[in-house]
């Protein structure tokens, strides 16, 4: 790529389409914002792209996210995927686990479907120990047999799952081997090279994922190349992974579940590059779109990350994934009134399609965005840049309709609505903060998304957090992080062993192989460099916690290093530790990982304030119980440098910032906004 060629990263959400181009030699950004087709997600990247005005020869890179391969297993509509298993574990994925959520005396509690039904969970004689040694040989005729019959017709893909094969993978590579043979057109997943980790279903539920997702990114992620091909773009776009790197499309196409949950990644990335030019290390982000809201912890200057995702309760996949926590409460969350009379938010959305009333899409639930519109949060000027015109009377027709239910004016149910999806947001901060041991009032709330800086501030306020931090280009950030990823592919192993008795010899070749294997990934990409994870526990422990490895060939120091680490994470997450107990190795972890460049940040404004005003509005602020007049703000033309006290709102194409009573708002050379207590 040309040092100074156009880098794009386009972000396919639930209800928006975002696009961010950076020019490295002006270090300028452009933004665009359009409402997802949901019939052709590639047909409306192809629509941002057009809208950049960026001519295909100018463009070097193309970074790609979607929520695609998400939303297909949330809503079941992924390909017919059958599961070929040991004998006798056909129903794993039936039985699931013996925990179940709050709250656990729910009496109408149900756990959720299988990923797959049973009359498309097959059982092949075969059986490897734990140790891997051979106890029963795969019976190959058996197996071809079954992939002849009449039950695997219209199966588009399938996954094996051996017992054990995290030991000795041979049996699932003979079987792939015989179901590519003889169903040549059908996806294969297997456990061994998916997820080869011990934990039964965890493993199962990871290969299944993987397979349902491969018909279905892999041919939506080559139309998507073959439609910027015939464009005249000469880039191969890169995918956003959940673990906040970029890979290659095939490496996506071979391995998509690790585009599970990776839209939020972008934003998480895009919020450390701005907590370092801010100089604040303890972040919390807090990403509230059209569709949810995503919250991370970001703390000494690194995001916070997990082994283990989750498509809803119950249905996890075994990735190393950023720690994102996600509640429907976005913009389009819709509002009803349950069984009891009670108001509740969420989790359904209105999505693009049809989209909040307001939006005059055919929407007939309110959502908070309606909500946003009856309080006067939002005016009657077009949003999204321009996308999207605001009906305020439909949103006040439809907020009504609750209110009659209720026996409330419209205002005080838009309030409530408000209220309610704060008090989520605001439990869900405390899950990555005060229930890991750490205080909210020692971290700086930063806000993106199109809609959460006009809750930010309020929110911050309930938790008592010092700063609320709004980036540039708020509404479309998760795409701006994109930029700033580095390339990435994970591999992990299993590992037994205990860290004072293990021969180290015998850790590194594992850790070698593992490298190998990471870094074919971007074969032919130069500077690649390796970070090693061990997941640790005492012995007798059910759960691990995962460390770092210091660099080097692995020694008895290394490992000693490691324990010291693991005892001090304990005590941190636990609050005890036992630092004379025998410590084991469960699993191992390597990361590959290239460098590539950072997007620039500066403030484009040259106005003071009072050049900057564009008019005024009436807005009942949440918890609130009248109108008050707001200054209006063009949020984009504020030089470095200005302050504003509160009540005002700072308006943009992509987001729309509100300034509480008390508050002031003052803007940072790197075009950040940052909202504090008034001293």
């Amino acid at each position: 790529m040309k040092a100074d060629a156009i880098r794009i990263a386009v972000d396919v959400g639930g209800t928006f389409t975002d696009l961010v181009a950076y020019d490295p030699g002006t270090e300028r950004l452009r933004t665009v914002k359009v409402l997802t087709d949901t019939e052709d997600r590639s047909r409306g990247v192809l629509r941002a792209l057009a809208q950049s005005e960026h001519p295909p020869a100018e463009i070097g890179e193309l970074l790609h996210g979607t929520t695609a391969g998400t939303n297909a297993v949330i809503e079941r509509t992924a390909p017919r995927t059958a599961v070929i298993t040991t004998a006798g574990f056909r129903d794993v994925l039936e039985l699931m686990r013996g925990d179940r959520p709050m709250p656990v005396y729910d009496t109408a509690w149900r756990k959720p479907e299988p990923l797959v039904p049973r009359d498309l969970r097959f059982e092949v004689a075969e059986r490897v120990d734990a140790e891997g040694g051979m106890v029963r040989p795969l019976d190959e005729d058996g197996l071809a047999r079954l992939l002849r019959s009449d039950a695997f017709d219209g199966v588009e893909a399938v996954a094996i799952c051996f017992l054990h094969s995290f030991m000795n993978d041979a049996h699932e590579l003979r079987a792939a081997e015989i179901v590519a043979a003889e169903r040549p057109d059908v996806a294969v997943s297997i456990s061994s090279r998916v997820n080869p980790e011990v934990r039964e279903y965890e493993r199962v539920c990871t290969t299944v994922l993987d397979a349902m997702l491969k018909p279905l990114m892999g041919s939506y992620l080559r139309e998507l190349e073959q439609r910027v091909r015939a464009e005249d773009f000469a880039v191969d776009p890169l995918v956003m992974f959940a673990n906040a790197g970029v890979a290659p499309i095939a490496v996506a196409e071979d391995r998509p579940i690790f585009t599970l949950h990776s839209g939020p990644a972008g934003g998480v990335v895009g919020a450390g590059l701005v907590g370092q030019l801010l100089g604040r290390e303890n972040l919390i982000t807090a990403d509230m779109g059209g569709t949810s809201f995503d919250v991370c912890a970001i703390v000494g200057g690194r995001p916070r990350f997990r082994s283990e995702g989750q498509i809803e309760w119950g249905l996890p996949f075994r990735i190393p994934v950023v720690d994102v926590t996600t509640i429907g409460a976005g913009g389009g969350s819709e509002a009803w009134i349950d069984a009891g009379g009670l108001l509740r938010i969420g989790p359904s959305s209105a999505g693009a399609d049809p989209g909040p009333v307001a939006y005059g899409l055919g929407g007939t639930t309110p959502t908070i965005t309606d909500a946003f519109v009856v309080l006067g949060y939002l005016g009657d000027e077009p949003i999204a840049g321009g996308a999207v015109q605001l009906d305020r009377e439909a949103a006040v027709a439809a907020i009504e309709g609750l209110g009659e239910q209720l026996g409330e004016s419209a205002e005080f149910v838009a309030d409530a609505i408000l209220q309610i999806a704060m008090a989520g947001m605001a439990a869900e901060i405390r899950k990555h903060s005060v229930e890991r041991g750490d205080d909210p009032r020692e971290f700086s709330l930063f806000s993106f998304g199109g809609a959460g800086s006009m809750l930010a501030g309020a929110l911050a306020r309930l938790l008592e957090m010092p700063e609320v931090i709004v980036p540039p280009h708020a509404g479309v950030f998760s795409a701006f992080g994109m930029l700033g990823a580095d390339l990435r592919f994970d591999v992990q192993r299993t590992y037994h062993g205990d860290v004072e008795r293990l021969d180290p010899a015998d850790l590194e070749r594992v850790f070698v192989a593992a490298e190998t294997e990471a870094a074919a990934a971007f074969e032919g990409e130069e500077e690649v460099g390796f970070r090693r994870r061990a997941a640790l526990r005492y012995v007798g422990q059910r759960h691990e916690i995962e460390v770092d490895l210091d660099p080097g060939e692995i020694t008895p120091e290394i490992l000693g290093a490691a324990r010291a680490e693991f005892d001090a994470g304990h005590l941190r997450e636990y609050g005890h530790h036992r630092p004379g107990d025998r410590v084991e190795i469960r699993a191992l972890a390597v990361s590959a990982v290239r460098g590539r460049g950072r997007p620039a940040l500066a403030s484009e404004g040259d106005r003071a304030p009072a050049e900057a005003r564009t008019g005024s509005r009436e807005v009942r602020l949440i918890g609130s119980a009248e109108r008050v007049e707001l200054d209006v703000y063009d949020r984009a033309a504020l030089r470095a440098g200005a302050e504003l006290a509160g009540p005002a709102i700072l308006s943009s194409d992509d987001a729309t910032v509100v300034v509480y009573p008390g508050q002031v708002a003052s803007v940072d050379r790197s075009g950040a906004l940052l909202l504090r207590e008034a001293a």
